[in-house]
C-alpha cells in the first residue's frame, strides 16, 4: 500500500493511525512518501 503523507482531507499520519487502529492484525506492507524532507516527517513514519 501505499500512502502520500500529504492528502486533500486527512494526511498519510492519520491515515496510517486509522489502518493500525482498525485493523491491527493486517500484514500489508506500507510504505509512505511524500515529497517533503524533513527528518521529523521521516521518524513519525517509522514510528507509526
Amino acid at each position: 500500500m501505499l500512502l502520500d503523507i500529504m492528502m486533500p482531507s486527512m494526511d498519510g499520519f492519520e491515515t496510517l493511525r486509522v489502518i493500525r487502529e482498525l485493523a491491527p492484525s493486517l500484514n500489508t506492507k506500507i510504505i509512505m512518501f511524500s515529497n517533503l524532507n524533513s527528518k521529523d516527517d521521516i521518524e513519525k513514519c517509522m514510528k507509526l
